[in-house]
C-alpha cells in the first residue's frame, strides 16, 4: 500500500481503542523503511519519523479536547509537509479535518480486528 501513498497524503484512522490503529501505522512505517521503533504518541500528540522513503507524522488525538486546541498549537502545518500523516482519533477535530484525507476504519471483531478501507484504495489496490 505504501507505493501508492503520495507525499502529504493524509491518513485519518478511526476506530475505538485495541482495534488496530497504532498496529497499522507501525506497518506503514516499516512500509516506508522507517527503523525506529513506532510508538502510539498519546502523551505528546505527535512523534515524528524519519529516514524512510518519507518522513512519517504520526497524531494520536485521544486527549485532545477540541479542534480548537490542534489548530492553536500549530499542527496543521503538517498537513503541508512532504511525508505521510497519521493521524489516530480523527473525530477530534470534528468537521475540520481537510478534505483530501484516506479515511480508514478500524473495529474489534470476534478472533481479531478489521479495517475498513477508503474507496478509492480498494479501487487502487483490487479494482
Amino acid at each position: 500500500m505504501v507505493s501508492f501513498l503520495r507525499p502529504n497524503a493524509i491518513l485519518a484512522l478511526s476506530g475505538d481503542l485495541g482495534a488496530g490503529k497504532t498496529s497499522f501505522v507501525q506497518g506503514l512505517g516499516a512500509g516506508l523503511g522507517i527503523a525506529e521503533t513506532i510508538q502510539s504518541p498519546t502523551f505528546n500528540y505527535l512523534n515524528v519519523y524519519g529516514g524512510g522513503k518519507m518522513s512519517m507524522y504520526h497524531f494520536d488525538l485521544y486527549r485532545l479536547t477540541c479542534a480548537e486546541d490542534f489548530f492553536a498549537m500549530g499542527f496543521e502545518e503538517y498537513f503541508e509537509k512532504e511525508g505521510i500523516v497519521a493521524m489516530e482519533w480523527p473525530e477530534r477535530l470534528e468537521e475540520r479535518l481537510p478534505r483530501e484525507v484516506l479515511l480508514f476504519k478500524f473495529s474489534c471483531v470476534e478472533g481479531g480486528r478489521s479495517v475498513l478501507l477508503p474507496p478509492c484504495l480498494w479501487e487502487t489496490l483490487w479494482g
